[in-house]
């Protein structure tokens, strides 16, 4: 693609349904990690996508090994969200390696029923949109109205 060949690759596919990912991360990431530790589990598995991040195949060990903070993306399309989420994590299940972490709430919050949420909100910005909110903030800025105090006095 760098070297423009955009062109030259087949056109995107889309679907119907969802996709959902989770990252599988060594403990400490984005700060201080260990790696080289083995990696098991990392198989083909119908409808599920495991993309290898910060991970190297070790020869020596005939199997993977960490080399980075982010690892693996495990990813998997489903007709429901909770489809997606079932497929992706009974994966991530059966691949381990030490100090492995991931997080479990991913694509939970987007089940929600509450047909009211952008009610709350609302409420809660007092109807004031996002764009309205940040404006209020700057302008309440010591520097905002240190310039505005400036031109005021003719500086």
């Amino acid at each position: 693609i760098a070297d423009g060949g955009l062109d030259k690759l087949p056109d995107p596919k889309f679907y119907d349904g969802y996709a959902l990912t989770t990252t599988l991360c060594s403990q400490g990431y984005p700060k201080e990690y260990v790696t080289g530790h083995k990696i098991t589990g990392i198989e083909k598995y119908d409808d599920v996508e495991i993309f290898i991040a910060g991970a190297e195949y070790n020869e020596n060990i005939n199997s993977y090994k960490t080399t980075g903070g982010r690892v693996l993306n495990v990813t998997a399309r489903g007709e429901t969200l909770k489809d997606a989420h079932n497929k992706v994590y009974s994966v991530v299940n059966k691949i381990h390696f030490d100090n492995m972490i991931y997080r479990t709430d991913i694509g939970k919050h987007e089940e929600s029923n509450d047909t009211d949420k952008a009610a709350r909100w609302n409420q809660r910005r007092r109807g004031r949109n996002n764009t309205e909110i940040c404006r209020k903030r700057f302008k309440n800025h010591s520097y905002f109205r240190r310039a505005e105090l400036l031109s005021r006095s003719g500086r």
